[in-house]
């Protein structure tokens, strides 16, 4: 394998699905949630991932407070975290960058981030 250069002033990465897997727990929440709304076919609720929760609350149950719905399924979500798994070579990358030259774009909410980051075992950027 050849070793690979690029220099640039910092680095944007995604979270889940580039640098940790919360799939599963976000299935698990979401279909907790959606019992909890009265969700039609709560059971099979399937969640458009990359789309922001609050977009999710929207769509799914206009009727009730977005905010309110927004923090629960936050709340369960960062209470939900024992199989966050670390995807491969995501730590070493990480770790191997200077501090300060990248950071993480996602479109879950800075506290959920930080608790799946964490509980990742991640370095948090600055």
């Amino acid at each position: 394998m050849s070793e690979v250069t690029i220099e640039c002033a910092g680095m944007l990465f995604d979270n889940d699905g580039v640098l940790i897997s919360s799939i599963a727990s976000a299935e698990r929440c979401w279909v907790r949630w959606a019992k909890h709304y009265g969700v039609p076919d709560a059971e099979h609720f399937k969640i458009p991932h990359g789309v922001r929760a609050i977009d999710i609350v929207r769509m799914t149950k206009p009727e009730i407070d977005a905010e309110a719905g927004l923090k629960l399924i936050e709340d369960w979500e960062i209470e939900d975290v024992a199989d966050i798994e670390v995807l491969p070579g995501a730590r070493a990358l990480l770790e191997s960058l200077p501090k300060g030259k990248w950071t993480i774009v996602t479109s879950a909410g800075r506290r959920l981030i930080t608790a799946r980051v964490k509980a990742a075992g991640l370095p948090l950027p600055e």
